[in-house]
């Protein structure tokens, strides 16, 4: 079946040009890998046994992890026994991974992006993006994953959608209040029917999904407030002020010194066509 879902953006895009000022896509997030690190949420193990289960049981993968900021996705991979490539065009989120990662001889990063990954031709089983798709250039990105994917390797797209409850329903208001015009273009970069179309073809996708939530204490729910691309910076007047309204969010929802983020995790799995 042809599932339309997911996110992506394509050259032309307001998501392009609203931060060329801040260096381009690829400097988003400087200054945030630590929020990254400490707020994100993580991927549940159900993710990985559903697309491990589409290669066979027991099959060691060699993947691509790309967009893979501070290796959060790329991390389960290798708990797993995979081999994985982290493609990270920003040298803070990238270090951030290697910081984490690098004693794991399964593990290797690049300085590269969706749409130059520098790996060689037909070298790896599975590409995947998570969290990360609607930064790429589809045509771009699709052309790549083919090149870089073995005759019967799969894509796969990944996703956390905050799930729709009080306390996220209070986040979203809070990016609306802080996150400006460049929130608002990644709004209307999200292109989601047309850029699976452009990615997958009329090929077969399978869409899976899944609940899951993530306890966090106050730094940490600040950390997954400030960790958005759009959010100011922490050490600005409107940092300051959205680090009051973060706080007061924290004690409206919290119990036993925590909250706990509701999260829809999806993916996309097919052969890019």
């Amino acid at each position: 079946m042809t599932m339309a879902a997911g996110e992506s953006m394509t050259k032309g895009t307001p998501l392009a040009s609203a931060f060329a000022e801040a260096g381009g896509v690829q400097r988003v997030f400087d200054g945030k890998a630590h929020d990254y690190e400490r707020g994100r949420p993580g991927y549940p193990t159900a993710l990985y046994e559903h697309i491990e289960s589409l290669f066979g049981r027991g099959t060691a993968l060699s993947i691509a992890d790309i967009g893979a900021g501070t290796g959060l996705f790329t991390r389960g991979w290798l708990e797993r026994g995979h081999r994985v490539v982290a493609v990270e065009p920003n040298d803070p989120m990238r270090e951030a991974a290697d910081a984490m990662l690098r004693g794991q001889p399964s593990y290797r990063s690049v300085n590269g992006s969706a749409e130059a990954t520098s790996l060689a031709d037909a070298s790896v089983d599975l590409v995947t993006a998570a969290q990360a798709f609607h930064w790429f250039d589809t045509l771009a990105f699709r052309a790549e994953s083919l090149r870089i994917l073995r005759p019967e390797g799969l894509a796969a797209i990944v996703w956390n959608d905050r799930d729709d409850d009080g306390l996220n329903r209070d986040l979203s208001a809070l990016f609306a209040t802080f996150g400006g015009a460049r929130r608002t273009a990644i709004a209307a970069g999200l292109v989601k029917d047309e850029a699976i179309g452009r990615l997958f073809g009329h090929g077969g996708v399978q869409a899976w999904s899944t609940t899951h939530s993530e306890p966090l204490d106050a730094p940490g729910l600040a950390a997954l407030a400030f960790s958005r691309s759009f959010m100011p910076p922490r050490d600005s007047a409107q940092g300051s002020a959205a680090q009051r309204a973060v706080q007061e969010i924290f004690d409206r929802w919290a119990h036993d010194g925590r909250v706990r983020v509701g999260y829809v995790t999806r993916a996309l799995v097919g052969r890019p066509a």
